[in-house]
């Protein structure tokens, strides 16, 4: 489809979790990509204005947008809008420009995509009519992941924040999601046996309630190191506005090596039971990943004891740890990495959308879900 034309309109900028970064490359491997935005184009370009520059161009076929466009006027609003970001632009050009921008893509008339990298639980309602009237499909988690508060409360046992606004969106606009989790680098994969690893458990991550719990069953020396380490980072963070480039690279590669020194690694995706990143890098990693099903588990693939084990509360991670046989959760870590590099890593999401967006551009797309591991179309 080389032969097709995609314009990606928004800023270049990179974080922590490379999701937005990788969005990117699967889409200059299906089209021939252009950009638009601070950090793509030059000064001169940028001030030409979008509308303008869009003149001198040949007709693009497709266009796409993320949430820092799509939703600007919240960014700008937060306090440090860059704090977790590397940015290649000055926060100037986007303050400048990027209204604009959000007004070109809303206004566009042909085919639109907005990719949705931004916590859907506490979309409002304007944002959710924004996104009706914008007429754009969507690149979301999809249908088969969602969960409604209450069923999602029921399973937590806990209240959680938010709303249903987005569950509604999604479930009354199911021809317009291109059902999209997480995705993993070829490059992030690591292959290392087991019994090469140093610790036998290990939890990573922001604090989530179950993770502060898990959090009890580390060592001694890990629970020294992690609040140590979470001490540091935090009072960097508070002193900071934007990450440098080498900031951004040791957060990646300590991230990733910690998961890799780990035998058994938990994983939990939060009071809305989230299928976030941790449960495609973990066992990309070679770990075992054991915790909490999250939304769309089996449909994503997951089968518990096979490529995952399903641990809910400390007394079931102490029997796994307790009960351990080494041939059996190594069976456990390949079955688990060979899911997310067969369904979920980067050339095999890049396959699965290839034909979505042959079905889009020939107005034969009705959206995309997940069932029992197979990417598949309504």
């Amino acid at each position: 489809m080389k032969n097709y034309k995609a314009l990606f309109i928004g800023v270049n900028r990179s974080y922590t979790n490379p999701t937005a970064e990788l969005n990117i490359l699967i889409l200059g491997q299906i089209f021939n990509l252009s950009f638009y935005g601070p950090g793509f184009v030059s000064d001169d370009i940028l001030n030409l204005g979008i509308n303008n520059w869009i003149e001198l161009n040949e007709k693009f076929d497709i266009i796409f947008t993320d949430s820092y466009i799509f939703e600007q006027e919240n960014i700008i609003n937060r306090k440090n809008p860059f704090s977790g970001d590397f940015i290649r632009f000055e926060p100037t050009d986007y303050f400048n420009h990027a209204q604009s921008l959000q007004k070109f893509f809303l206004n566009y008339k042909e085919k639109k995509v907005f990719i949705a990298n931004f916590d859907t639980y506490g979309i409002s309602i304007d944002m959710i009519q924004r996104l009706v009237d914008s007429d754009s499909l969507i690149i979301d988690g999809g249908i088969s992941t969602n969960r409604s508060k209450a069923e999602v409360e029921e399973i937590y046992k806990s209240k959680c924040y938010g709303n249903d606004n987005w569950y509604s969106f999604v479930k009354s606009y199911k021809s317009r999601i291109i059902s999209v989790p997480h995705f993993i680098s070829i490059s992030e994969f690591d292959f290392q046996p087991l019994d090469k690893r140093k610790y036998l458990f290990n939890v990573i991550g922001a604090p989530y309630q179950e993770r502060k719990k898990a959090f009890e069953l580390l060592t001694p020396t890990q629970k020294i190191e992690k609040k140590i380490n979470y001490y540091l980072s935090s009072i960097k963070s508070r002193r900071i506005t934007k990450l440098s480039f080498s900031d951004l690279t040791i957060l990646r590669i300590k991230y990733l090596n910690e998961i890799s020194q780990t035998k058994l690694c938990y994983c939990s995706g939060g009071p809305w039971l989230s299928p976030v990143r941790k449960y495609f890098e973990i066992p990309a990693r070679g770990a075992v990943a054991l915790g909490w099903p999250c939304n769309g588990f089996e449909n994503l693939g997951f089968v518990d004891g096979y490529n995952f084990i399903s641990a809910t509360s400390n007394l079931k991670i102490k029997e796994v740890l307790c009960n351990i046989n080494y041939e059996n959760i190594q069976s456990v870590a390949v079955n688990g990495r060979s899911l997310i590099w067969e369904k979920h890593s980067d050339w095999a999401r890049a396959i699965q959308l290839l034909e979505s967006f042959q079905l889009i551009l020939n107005n034969k797309f009705n959206g995309s879900y997940w069932e029992k591991g197979i990417y598949k179309h309504f």
